[in-house]
């Protein structure tokens, strides 16, 4: 009997405790309501690169419209969801949140059940780890720049040269699409040379944009990803991907240019084409000279 009493006591003593730890475990953010609310809590697990975690929501036909939105078939909606949720935590001093985090993220699973968004299966282009290294990486490279650059349009210019130098297309089918793939392995795709774009310019204090969207090879339209830039008080596209031949040359057809030069075979997504983004970032007419 004494036997039977302590082994209901441990199994008590351990269901408490599993209890105690499960929000710490699957990264349980706080209550929230609104949408900013709810992007926001989001936004903060999956900057500190939880897998799983819930967020309690009593909206509930803001939660299943959500849902919807991350489960839809459709590309443009998935991703259009994906950025606006990670453009609601976008710090100025720091560029791991915001278009770093939306370029980082693989697949993001959910589902809604008793009050809670259930987010669960997250993939990551990079570990929270190799983001820091990647920091360490830039912080040393723009240092470099930073001396060798006058202006800024020679910091771009030595940015751009320094990935498409460093850098060789990943043609493989398990490729990796990330920032650290491209600084450390030297080895990554168009994802990757944006996000490698990105971190730079905005450590030199240049303002720039990760963009995604869709390239055309051909007849077909395949997702792809650049970057835009400020210079000079206006924006112009850049794409260290498609000016790196692999031939040991630095190409410019992709290189400070207009919407115009660009539209010809990229087209980026919505969410960068609507009035509010184009008054916020307005594109130079012509590509710079």
């Amino acid at each position: 009997m004494k036997k039977k009493f302590e082994i209901i006591l441990y199994f008590l003593f351990l269901y408490i405790c599993i209890i105690v730890a499960m929000p710490a475990q699957n990264g349980r953010a706080a209550t929230a309501d609104t949408k900013k609310e709810v992007y926001r809590e989001i936004s903060k697990q999956l900057l500190a690169g939880k897998k799983q975690f819930s967020v309690r929501c009593t909206n509930t036909k803001m939660a299943v419209s959500l849902v919807n939105r991350l489960n839809s078939a459709k590309d443009s909606v998935y991703y259009r969801t994906l950025f606006q949720i990670t453009q609601t935590v976008d710090k100025k001093n720091n560029t791991d949140d915001g278009d770093y985090l939306y370029g980082n993220l693989g697949q993001v699973n959910c589902y809604y059940r008793e009050g809670q968004l259930w987010f669960h299966d997250i993939e990551y282009l990079e570990s929270v780890k190799q983001r820091k290294a990647v920091n360490r990486k830039v912080n040393a490279v723009a240092k470099k720049i930073r001396k060798q650059g006058k202006n800024n349009y020679e910091k771009i210019a030595l940015t751009y040269r320094y990935v498409v130098k460093h850098v060789t297309y990943d043609r493989r089918k398990n490729c990796n699409y990330s920032a650290y793939a491209g600084f450390y392995k030297k080895k990554t795709v168009c994802n990757g040379y944006a996000l490698m774009m990105y971190k730079l310019l905005m450590k030199l204090g240049i303002p720039c944009r990760f963009v995604s969207g869709s390239i055309k090879d051909g007849k077909k339209w395949y997702l792809h990803a650049w970057n835009i830039v400020k210079l000079k008080g206006k924006w112009y596209n850049l794409d260290a991907c498609q000016d790196d031949e692999d031939d040991g040359q630095v190409y410019s057809d992709y290189f400070l240019k207009n919407d115009k030069t660009f539209q010809k075979d990229h087209k980026k997504d919505s969410f960068y084409r609507t009035k509010a983004f184009k008054k916020k970032y307005p594109m130079s007419p012509k590509s710079f000279v």
